[in-house]
């Protein structure tokens, strides 16, 4: 373009009071009804990019407000050296401005970093999202007539400013601000299944870890559980997988994450952690009321409480997923053999339930219910207490080297 067409372009704009943007594209050539087709859409997205530009224009509005197009609103002028040219609404103040030039200007800086990807990049991560799509429709339209494009601004003051675009820069800006990134992630965890709802096709679970996770629900798992809440009693422990898709927009710097429920199982097994920690210490205070070959007549108890806690324990193993969890983990075995040696009327039950307050030495006697225990008593109870431990004893030396068994097992699981 000639410097005359330019400094005439700058005249206009010094005379008329207004900002001035003409837009150079092969598509507006001509006087068929095409050409000026194309021309109305073109001036329709530029005034879409310009709107954007205010800052005023707040991110929960869907439409710019009546202030913000009263100040932006240009006007298509005729033109006679194949440009499309748009004249301010406004005119300028005492300062020499209209309340578009600052959009005006940001307009040609917009059009001069696309010709730079870091730097087109930069711009837009300062400005709001909504300007990067305004922008990528109108560099699309551009492209429906790829040729080098120029955009130039002229302002009251006769200051001015233009931006030159080959096709390269052209569909390489396009492309940026077109690009869509994405990438599935499996997540696989343990943890709490805090709402189902099926027909909404919404979860919410939150890890072991203390992380939540919420989202839609696979046909898979709807299928699975078609009752949807009505057989779960929330909260409940389960297994998951979650397939996690993020899509990131590099034109918005932004990313969009959504999980789907892909499998899930409320049957998990007991956690190896705490079914590990649970049997150490049952087994320790176990082991150390139980003595040796020598002295066992003397030392060899088990209390209710332990006895009681044990074979809960055991009973929950022997009631989870026999192929997750802590019941995986152990020999198929060992957890028979150990319900079995805690069953009830066997010697270890036997021994567990017998009161050993009958012989506990008191001088004064020991008031069970309604009457004192007396020496006599004591000495037939210790007399009963010594026949339940000589009976229990190998069967809590078996019961201490199963525990040991599952102990091992348990470790060599967890890592």
């Amino acid at each position: 373009m000639s410097g005359h067409v330019r400094n005439a372009t700058a005249l206009i704009a010094m005379e008329n009071r207004r900002d001035i943007i003409s837009l150079y594209t092969p598509g507006a050539e001509g006087s068929n009804d095409s050409a000026h087709r194309f021309a109305d859409e073109v001036v329709s997205s530029l005034q879409q990019v310009i709107y954007t530009l205010d800052g005023r224009w707040s991110p929960s509005s869907k439409k710019p407000p009546a202030v913000i197009i009263e100040d932006h609103t240009f006007y298509q002028m005729p033109s006679t050296d194949s440009a499309i040219r748009l004249a301010s609404k406004s005119t300028a103040d005492l300062f020499g401005t209209t309340s578009a030039s600052l959009a005006a200007a940001k307009l040609i800086e917009l059009a001069g970093d696309t010709r730079n990807l870091p730097a087109l990049q930069e711009r837009l991560g300062k400005l709001h999202a909504r300007t990067a799509i305004a922008y990528e429709r109108l560099l699309d339209l551009l492209l429906i007539h790829p040729a080098t494009l120029r955009i130039e601004w002229a302002g009251p003051l006769g200051e001015q400013n233009a931006a030159e675009l080959n096709v390269h820069q052209l569909q390489a800006g396009f492309s940026y601000l077109n690009e869509t990134i994405e990438k599935k992630d499996m997540i696989h965890f343990t943890g709490s299944l805090i709402t189902m709802n099926t027909a909404k096709r919404r979860f919410r679970m939150e890890s072991e870890e203390g992380v939540l996770y919420k989202g839609g629900l696979s046909d898979t798992v709807r299928q699975q559980y078609p009752e949807g809440s009505n057989t779960l009693a929330f909260p409940v422990r389960a297994e998951a997988s979650i397939e996690r898709r993020t899509i990131y927009k590099p034109r918005l710097d932004r990313e969009a994450i959504t999980d789907t429920l892909v499998e899930l199982d409320t049957h998990p097994g007991l956690d190896i952690q705490e079914t590990l920690f649970a049997l150490r210490e049952l087994y320790n205070r176990l082991a150390s009321t139980t003595g040796s070959d020598s002295d066992y007549a003397f030392n060899t108890l088990i209390s209710m409480d332990d006895y009681s806690e044990l074979a809960a324990l055991v009973n929950q193993l022997l009631d989870s997923n026999p192929s997750k969890g802590a019941r995986r983990a152990l020999d198929p075995a060992d957890l028979p053999a150990v319900y079995e040696l805690l069953t009830a009327g066997r010697p270890i039950g036997n021994l567990a339930e017998f009161d050993t307050r009958l012989v506990a030495e008191d001088q004064d006697g020991y008031d069970s219910g309604s009457r004192t225990v007396g020496r006599a008593e004591r000495e037939k109870a210790a007399a009963a207490l010594l026949k339940l431990t000589t009976a229990a004893y190998p069967y809590i030396r078996m019961l201490l080297k199963r525990l040991l068994r599952m102990i091992d097992a348990l470790e060599a699981a967890d890592g």
